[in-house]
């Protein structure tokens, strides 16, 4: 039975880890719009292999250059008002997936562009006077990935924030440039709303205990953690987001669309 481009842009939704669902999608709209159809097969062959790969940047460069392109479709295809409400949109694996937007226009959109495309990574602006509202929504269980920089948030805020019931699937969090304390991050230790936490940018808050990576002319040659994460660790044992080596002495993907 074929589906018509809603019900399967509605499926991708409800399904974001499922490629076959994108690629179906992609078959589907070829003869109409055979450069999106194309995009979102490179889009998801880039996702799928490494940069040693002889294809890779034959791929990665016919993916830049449609970008521009259908940056322009999605935003001249959504409402008018959704539209003028961002400041940015980028793609993974062929879909819109990042929004950067300040948070009066998410919450004020946010029903529509949650139904519009797989929205799974955010980057808020001006968002510290609308946190607690912003903690209770919950299209924040879609969200793997969270940056709420330069927005003075306080460790009272990250305790408000934290109450979220809603934050199951966050991986990634930048909370750079804040105004964030030892109080601040031991909530965020302590906290059960974000089991599947991985990747934790804290740099330029009161207290950034992350362990420092120094590098000499792009070779890794000085790491550790400054003496507020060994006393975190003395206390709560390994944290692993905490740490930008794997166990291998490698450096972690940080990258938000892989974590």
């Amino acid at each position: 039975m074929l589906l018509d481009k809603d019900d399967l842009m509605n499926r991708i939704i409800e399904n974001p880890d499922d490629d076959s669902v994108r690629l179906y999608y992609a078959s589907a709209i070829q003869k109409v719009d055979s450069d999106l159809s194309e995009f979102i097969r490179y889009s998801i062959s880039l996702s799928r292999i490494g940069c040693e790969h002889p294809d890779y940047f034959r791929i990665a460069h016919r993916v830049s250059k449609l970008v521009p392109e259908q940056r322009v479709r999605v935003l001249v295809g959504w409402p008018e008002e959704v539209a003028n409400s961002l400041k940015f949109i980028d793609f993974n694996r062929g879909f819109v997936e990042l929004l950067t937007i300040s948070a009066s226009n998410l919450l004020n959109h946010a029903q529509k562009l949650f139904s519009l495309a797989p929205i799974r990574h955010l980057n808020i602006l001006e968002a510290k006077k609308y946190l607690p509202e912003i903690a209770s929504q919950p299209w924040l269980r879609r969200i793997r990935s969270l940056s709420i920089s330069q927005c003075g948030l306080d460790d009272q805020d990250i305790a408000t924030f934290l109450n979220s019931s809603d934050l199951h699937e966050l991986c990634w969090l930048n909370l750079s440039y804040n105004q964030i304390g030892v109080d601040g991050i031991r909530n965020m230790i302590d906290s059960k709303s974000v089991p599947k936490l991985r990747h934790v940018n804290l740099s330029g808050n009161l207290v950034d205990p992350c362990e420092h990576l120094c590098y000499d002319q792009a070779v890794l040659a000085d790491w550790g953690l400054p003496p507020e994460g060994e006393q975190l660790e003395q206390q709560y044992g390994h944290i692993s987001w905490l740490h930008k080596l794997d166990p291998s002495g490698n450096p972690r993907e940080d990258d938000r669309f892989s974590v």
